[in-house]
């Protein structure tokens, strides 16, 4: 009889806590390197940019990326996203075939990446990481609350990026960059942006 009325006390507490409110508790941030380079991935294809825009992007020098930064938190996840893109197999299910969605980047975007000026190269990318930052958080549907904790989880990434550009422009690793930001970084953290109009 005991063991009954201890059962039915438990029971009946049970009842009046109730289950715990799951909005209460906030959900666990996903790894945003991931969510960066599911983003600029999505927005390539979607896109359709074409891969001599691609392969200007990728470009190297003297062994060094010429558009990002090395050992930067948020480029490294941009980076392989068109590496990954540039290495893209053509759709073989697909009626007419192909390799990506989109028509391609505006002409205007075309001739930023062909320009010889690398901050018209630089503000370019950063264009494109924003919108494809924000275009993915849009399609998630996260609440303001959520964005707000990505964009502030992104925001301090990016910082650790210029941290890394600035000791490297010190050093006079990275002469060509001087005065300008990590487009990667800036772009990323802008796209996370709560709120409409930005």
């Amino acid at each position: 009889m005991k063991i009954l009325a201890t059962c039915l006390l438990m029971f009946c507490s049970s009842l009046l806590v109730g289950p715990q409110d799951p909005v209460r508790t906030p959900k666990p941030l996903p790894d945003m390197g991931h969510e960066l380079f599911y983003a600029v991935l999505e927005g390539l294809y979607a896109d359709g940019v074409r891969n001599e825009t691609v392969d200007r992007i990728l470009a190297t020098e003297d062994g060094e990326w010429l558009h990002f930064v090395p050992g930067c938190p948020t480029c490294i996840y941009v980076l392989e996203a068109f590496r990954h893109y540039r290495a893209r197999p053509e759709f073989v299910s697909f009626k007419g075939g192909g390799n990506t969605w989109g028509a391609g980047l505006p002409d205007a975007e075309r001739r930023a990446f062909a320009s010889d000026d690398l901050r018209v190269r630089l503000k370019a990318l950063q264009r494109l990481v924003d919108d494809w930052v924000d275009r993915r958080m849009d399609r998630l549907r996260l609440t303001d609350g959520e964005r707000a904790r990505w964009h502030e989880h992104l925001l301090e990434r990016s910082k650790k990026g210029e941290e890394i550009l600035h000791s490297l422009q010190r050093s006079g690793r990275m002469k060509a960059w001087r005065d300008v930001t990590c487009p990667s970084c800036v772009g990323a953290s802008d796209g996370s942006m709560p709120g409409t109009g930005r």
